[in-house]
């Protein structure tokens, strides 16, 4: 398929910031993606280009493909990822590249009459054919760089497990949401309860504990067992200076971190999952605590970046039973794809994610189908984040 250009125009995301939707035309028709940013970034994770130099990167990879044939999104990305010629992004931008190959893969879908996902199956996952219905992480409760609150932890997942058909669990995540806002209104003034960049409510909670034992209750009220269970994004490069972590007003070492973990699991025994509980280079550190705790699925995230080097090296470790796969931390649709093999591979939990700063396009949850993935992270079931929920109904319970 031939491309004849490619164009970028600015946007802003869920959180008012600027993002880029990026446009290619072919000779077979065209297609564009609307790209999200992240507030908690890895430093590893592909590089970020503002809107105005994105538009310069734009106008650069126009010139260089303009004329060129590719069969297929492989393709296309090693040509890009050669043409900016270096590991992060940081010449063309991981939010650009990602762009022009999503919108590419777009065009390649609406060519053949098929859903994107059914295009990203073909290429990347062809030995796949059933499609389970994946778990959701919804992030009830915002802490950290998402909201403006005492708490020094991210995020407080409830973690759905997939009834006879999507809208059942939506309908559920809808229902459990609504009944916390009651229960956050009581427990504290309502002016000081809000809404943080996720969806997730927003109060001063005794401490980053609290959240747990008031989303447990929540469960227990809601659900008679344990197939709906709690997870935790701590994002713990959030709150790392100086070789310690900073949580709440208590400095902590990696060792006494360990050890509120393992407290918050031994009392709050719905949790299940922790993603990032240490620092982006903290490998060691994520190894010993996942041997000690083996009751307990460490994700990874900032420490893996969506990437198959990364995550390979982990799984090496035994430091993760799970990753989190981000579109635009690794830049293009192959590396993503490449990302969620290697994990598979590997026996990981893949959990597709979306980013504190959302756009309309739901295109992460065509990656999560494509590569039946065992869940999707996509916030609270309100506002800038419908359009994942309303995604997963139509390509899982239409299709």
């Amino acid at each position: 398929m031939k491309i004849l250009d490619i164009r970028i125009r600015e946007r802003e995301d869920s959180r008012g910031a600027p993002t880029i939707v990026v446009f290619v035309t072919t000779k077979g028709g065209a297609g564009e993606a609307s790209i999200p940013s992240g507030k908690s970034t890895g430093m590893r994770e592909a590089k970020t280009l503002a809107p105005k130099d994105a538009v310069n990167a734009g106008a650069q990879i126009a010139a260089a493909l303009a004329g060129h044939d590719f069969s297929n999104n492989r393709a296309l990305d090693k040509t890009l990822i050669a043409l900016d010629g270096t590991p992060l992004k940081k010449n063309l931008g991981g939010n650009v590249m990602l762009g022009v190959s999503l919108a590419f893969a777009r065009v390649r879908a609406a060519a053949e009459g098929k859903a994107l996902w059914e295009i990203l199956r073909a290429e990347y996952f062809p030995d796949l054919a059933a499609t389970p219905i994946p778990r959701i992480f919804a992030n009830l409760v915002n802490g950290g760089v998402h909201a403006k609150s005492n708490l020094s932890l991210q995020e407080y997942l409830v973690v759905a497990k997939p009834y006879l058909s999507v809208s059942d669990v939506i309908a559920g995540l809808k229902k459990l949401y609504a009944i916390l806002g009651k229960m956050l209104a009581e427990k504290f003034p309502s002016a000081s309860v809000g809404i943080g960049d996720e969806g997730g409510y927003v109060a001063d909670f005794r401490d980053d504990r609290e959240p747990l034992e008031i989303l447990t209750k929540l469960l227990r009220v809601s659900h008679s067992d344990d197939s709906w269970f709690l997870g935790l994004d701590a994002a713990a490069s959030t709150f790392f200076k100086n070789g310690s972590y900073r949580l709440g007003n208590e400095t902590l070492t990696a060792a006494e971190l360990a050890t509120r973990y393992a407290s918050y699991a031994k009392t709050v025994p719905l949790l299940k999952t922790i993603e990032d509980p240490f620092a982006e280079d903290s490998l060691d550190d994520f190894a010993a605590f996942q041997k000690a705790h083996p009751e307990l699925r460490l994700i990874g995230d900032d420490l893996t970046v969506s990437n198959a080097a990364a995550i390979t090296a982990a799984t090496a470790r035994g430091a993760i039973k799970g990753v989190i796969v981000k579109p635009n931390q690794a830049g293009t649709v192959t590396e993503t794809c490449d990302a969620i093999t290697a994990a598979t591979a590997h026996g990981l939990d893949v959990i597709v994610s979306h980013r504190s700063g959302e756009t309309p396009d739901p295109f992460l949850v065509h990656f999560a189908k494509a590569g039946n993935v065992y869940g999707v992270k996509i916030g609270a079931p309100i506002a800038h984040r419908l359009p994942r929920y309303e995604e997963l109904v139509r390509i899982y319970d239409t299709c």
